[in-house]
């Protein structure tokens, strides 16, 4: 909340199904764009939707923080879903913060991954976890 009692939308990752611009999102790294501190954007995003190419993005969701060992684990996470027709790979994940209601977004997180092929109607979720040691 702000001063005037307005609710704030910073540092939002909960993005809902369909929404491709933030929150946990995929890519094919179809430039081979090797992970770098000095990279701020996924290579190239597989958009949402049921087209060639494309996977139907589900809301991201939370599970509450819990206590694992010494540590504090606070996970987030997201399905994709393959109505495209054909089988999409998967080469790289992140998680895209929405900064504000404009396009100031950030790239919080970038991975680059072994292949993942989805195949049609299959499911692929990505799971972050992030962890504190208390």
């Amino acid at each position: 909340m702000d001063v005037s009692d307005n609710a704030s939308t910073k540092a939002r990752v909960d993005a809902v199904a369909g929404n491709d611009a933030y929150g946990i999102v995929v890519g094919t790294n179809a430039g081979a764009t090797a992970e770098d501190n000095e990279n701020f954007a996924i290579d190239t995003t597989i958009a949402s939707g049921g087209g060639g190419g494309q996977l139907d993005y589900q809301a991201v969701t939370f599970i509450a923080p819990r206590i694992v060992g010494p540590n504090i684990d606070f996970d987030i996470s997201r399905a994709f879903v393959n109505n495209s027709g054909g089988i999409i790979t998967v080469r790289e994940i992140g998680i895209i913060c929405r900064n504000t209601t404009d396009t100031k977004d950030h790239l919080l997180l970038r991975d680059v991954v072994a292949d993942e092929a989805v195949g049609i109607g299959l499911t692929l979720t990505v799971v972050y976890i992030l962890r504190t040691t208390v």
